[in-house]
């Protein structure tokens, strides 16, 4: 199960999460390859992206939607990129 995201890696993100910006108003996170991430971790990331912060954005890069439940992508706003 190498190369997955795991539910404990999420778990520390959200404590950073929830952590109040010092230098700026905003706080980026950037999960690349999303898709990897276990169902578990899927359903952990849920709440917090049910409620954020105000002042965070959770941007999610992923190849693969379909394997990236529903739940998640009903809350999120798809961009897709094209290449040339």
């Amino acid at each position: 199960m190498s190369g997955k995201i795991k539910i404990e890696q999420i778990r520390k993100m959200q404590e950073k999460i929830y952590e109040k910006p010092i230098i700026s108003n905003k706080k980026i996170y950037i999960i690349d390859n999303s898709d990897t991430m276990t169902k578990e971790a899927q359903n952990c990331l849920l709440k917090t992206l049910e409620e954020p912060p105000q002042y965070i954005t959770i941007i999610l890069i992923t190849s693969n939607e379909s394997n990236i439940i529903n739940t998640i992508r009903s809350r999120c706003m798809k961009i897709a990129f094209r290449s040339n």
